[in-house]
């Protein structure tokens, strides 16, 4: 057991890099697209929140398996007649995460800047101050300390949630592993699922578990914050 692990330990290693990069990268596009949107959501213009709000109820309605589907499978025929593309199942698995992240991250975008008390607005706006002056010098730097653990725990769900990405044959964990599995059952060991998905199990752990430590210390550090 001991000399098979440590023969595919390299493998599944790489497919939880896979799994943990392709995370980072679609949690920073969905923080910069949320916040857009979250900040849409608070607008003046009833076009801008009605645009916000299709964007998040949509992708937020929807499962991720099957934006991941549509954009692996459906988008590409529907872009063939302006032009030929093919979609990479990194990048349909990258579109199918921004989308649905993007927007529950607008929803906390959205809730922590009106966590923050009107007053303050009010204030910047009495000193002269313009919308983006109010919002880089005034609202954002406190909101932020609010969205901070809730944004964590999205991340954790994003990271959980690549696991479905096997389905288009992405190299995430998940597949990574059934590829292990696959090659050791046909070279005879046959208890090779049982081994395989404990260590994927035991990585996600390693991956997941420090995230919500670092979201319980940001939760008590701002509820001491308020104290």
């Amino acid at each position: 057991m001991i000399d098979i692990l440590k023969e595919n330990l390299p493998f599944l290693l790489m497919g939880a890099k896979n799994t943990f990069w392709l995370s980072v990268l679609a949690m920073f596009l969905s923080i910069v697209t949320g916040t857009v949107f979250g900040l849409m959501r608070l607008a003046k213009s009833s076009a801008m929140r009605t645009i916000a709000l299709f964007y998040i109820e949509l992708w937020r309605g929807i499962p991720m398996i099957v934006s991941i589907l549509f954009v692996y499978f459906a988008l590409p025929e529907l872009l063939r007649s302006l032009v030929r593309v093919d979609i990479s199942s990194f990048m349909a698995m990258l579109i199918a995460c921004v989308l649905w992240t993007s927007a529950n991250a607008a929803e906390i975008v959205r809730g922590g800047v009106q966590a923050i008390s009107f007053g303050q607005s009010e204030a910047a706006v009495a000193l002269g101050m313009t919308y983006f002056q109010r919002m880089r010098l005034v609202i954002m730097p406190q909101a932020v300390k609010i969205m901070i653990p809730p944004m964590i725990g999205l991340f954790t769900l994003l990271l959980k949630g690549t696991a479905i990405g096997f389905i288009i044959e992405y190299r995430e964990l998940i597949r990574v592993g059934q590829i292990t599995i696959e090659r050791l059952v046909a070279g005879g060991h046959h208890m090779a699922s049982i081994q395989i998905y404990t260590v994927i199990m035991i990585l996600y752990f390693a991956m997941c578990y420090p995230l919500s430590r670092l979201s319980l210390y940001y939760e008590r550090k701002l509820a001491a914050g308020k104290q």
